[in-house]
């Protein structure tokens, strides 16, 4: 396996663990609004708030690969005009 593949997997790990991430939130919050008294919303509270850790490598991890890969595929040059075949200069 080379290097492209190992980065790739691990491009789509921090966009699985940053998609689990938002939707534990999701739910923790649904639970909360549903909570009828504070004994029922406070594990749902404490879960949302420790669930936060998640986030910052998740996106860290997503901006690090995808840049990798970007510049082992393409270029980060800016994309030109060229001129077609209909085209007049």
């Amino acid at each position: 396996m080379d290097t492209y593949h190992v980065v790739l997997y691990l491009h789509l790990l921090s966009l699985f663990v940053l998609v689990g991430g938002i939707t534990l939130v999701g739910v923790c919050y649904a639970r909360l609004r549903a909570a009828a008294s504070l004994m029922e919303a406070t594990p749902w509270a404490t879960l949302a708030d420790q669930a936060g850790w998640i986030f910052p490598p998740a996106i860290l991890g997503l901006l690090a690969t995808g840049a990798y890969l970007t510049n082992d595929m393409w270029t980060w040059a800016p994309l030109t005009k060229r001129p077609s075949a209909g085209d007049p200069k």
